[in-house]
């Protein structure tokens, strides 16, 4: 890309070849060494069974883990079982649906088992500056698994010319929502 006044807001060398063998399709990937200090993102789909993160690991940021489905007219359609364990006592928690999981810093995870694929789900991981957390108090993880809710909307577009329909189109429109009080202990400031 040529050099202009906003060149620093651009990053193209994002798609990357996968670290885990299990996973054949491209990585987005956009890393805070190299792009942006406060945010390391990944993005994957994850096609068939798979265990990554087999080691656990602890991050000095917080991090979030998403899980959605893949159909582009239907995102809570979730054809697989997810098993993740946080903590050094390994807790399991299951995924079968769309799911955010909110790990703050000091907390470990793994592995994260991709146990049944019968669809391929995508797979996003975000690392966000350390300064977010509040630390991590122990207890109960169900605070830090949420459930989003899903907008679904079809927009429709019709062009026309001196009073004759020209062009039309329908396409749909899927979000995610997760409200950022729904995530962590009661009190949590984020």
């Amino acid at each position: 890309m040529k050099k202009t006044k906003y060149r620093g807001y651009f990053s193209e060398e994002i798609i990357h070849k996968s670290p885990c063998a299990g996973i054949t399709a491209p990585m987005v990937r956009y890393t805070g060494d190299k792009d942006c200090d406060d945010l390391t993102f990944d993005w994957t789909c994850v096609a068939q069974p798979v265990t990554i993160e087999d080691v656990p690991s602890c991050a000095d940021r917080d991090q979030f883990i998403f899980f959605a489905g893949t159909d582009l007219e239907d995102f809570t359609k979730f054809g697989a079982k997810v098993h993740v364990f946080l903590g050094p006592e390994k807790i399991e928690k299951v995924i079968t649906e769309p799911t955010l999981v909110y790990i703050p810093k000091g907390v470990t995870y793994g592995p994260v088992d991709f146990a049944e694929v019968g669809a391929p789900i995508a797979w996003m991981n975000f690392y966000v500056a350390p300064q977010f957390s509040k630390g991590w108090k122990g207890g109960d993880f169900d605070d830090y698994i949420v459930k989003p809710n899903f907008m679904s909307e079809i927009f429709h577009s019709q062009t026309i010319v001196m009073g004759n329909p020209l062009s039309e189109q329908k396409w749909p429109k899927q979000q995610m929502i997760t409200m950022g009080d729904a995530i962590g202990p009661e009190g949590a400031e984020f």
